[in-house]
């Protein structure tokens, strides 16, 4: 905050950064069956995505994640 009040390019990146985060928040909040625009689904998928990231990260250094793949069985009412 001591760097906000030097330049408008700090006021504009940390203007611009609680408008991503806000709508972060709004596409998380609001309900799910609503059609949301992309400026509140975009953020939203991006922190999601980046949240997400870092969980498997910490699941693969801490050996809670399964390195071996479980064999799927056959249905046989395949098409």
């Amino acid at each position: 905050m001591a760097l906000l009040g030097e330049s408008a390019l700090y006021e504009f990146t940390m203007g611009t950064q609680i408008v991503f985060y806000a709508g972060a928040l709004a596409g998380w909040v609001l309900p799910r069956d609503w059609k949301k625009p992309f400026i509140i689904t975009f953020p939203f998928f991006f922190c999601l995505m980046s949240w997400t990231t870092v969980l498997a990260f910490l699941r693969s250094i801490t050996g809670r994640q399964p390195v071996t793949w479980q064999k799927a069985t056959a249905n046989s009412t395949s098409r």
